[in-house]
């Protein structure tokens, strides 16, 4: 009865009730607060789990040694592996190859990935593929591709596909699954990004 008085906030009839059986509550007599007043209970969260370190980070400019240092990194540690580009800012001409390889054989290896700030990644690809300019040498577009490929960014690749195309009036190159996996959804990065691969 008293938790009806309380829900209703009837303050009046919960304290004549409890008046009437003060004999039989004694100290124990209930104190009045509205349902509404009364404070939630504290649900404590679990600690959210320690993000994996990075086994490596990217510099601004990506060249050989920082290519190499990557590929032991990767040969060293177990998967996920996590990659840090939330740095890159330009990538050395001669690093190309080597970068290019890496990301061609993410996209054709069943790995697991965990990147950290991918969207610096892509920006930095679509600087160095701009549409138009065929003096850029196609390895770089291929390059860009199968960055947007390993995201999963399928919208952003076929923009990239389509300036390709314009660009050396080839035929564009189709979208094929990669066949690496990310621990965490990548569908925020390729609804954000999908703006910067726009012509």
């Amino acid at each position: 009865v008293l938790d009806l008085y309380r829900a209703t906030h009837n303050q009046r009839k919960f304290t004549q009730t409890v008046t009437e059986f003060s004999g039989v509550l004694g100290s124990i007599a209930p104190q009045w607060a509205g349902l509404g007043d009364i404070a939630p209970p504290i649900v404590t969260q679990p600690a959210p789990a320690l993000a994996k370190p990075m086994i490596w980070e990217s510099p601004a400019q990506l060249s050989v040694q920082a290519m190499e240092a990557l590929r032991e990194a990767l040969g060293a540690n177990p998967m996920p592996w996590r990659l840090g580009w939330s740095k890159l800012s330009g990538v050395d001409p001669d690093a190309m190859p080597l970068m290019a390889g890496l990301f061609g054989s993410l996209c054709d290896e069943p790995v697991t990935l965990d990147f950290v700030g991918p969207e610096k990644l892509v920006q930095v690809l679509h600087r160095l593929t701009p549409a138009g300019d065929r003096s850029v040498d196609p390895a770089w577009w291929a390059l860009r591709l199968n960055v947007l490929r390993t995201l999963r960014m399928h919208d952003a690749f076929e923009l990239a596909a389509l300036d390709y195309c314009v660009t050396y009036e080839a035929p564009p190159i189709p979208w094929k699954d990669a066949q690496c996996t990310f621990v965490e959804e990548a569908a925020a990065l390729a609804s954000s990004a999908a703006v910067h691969s726009a012509p």
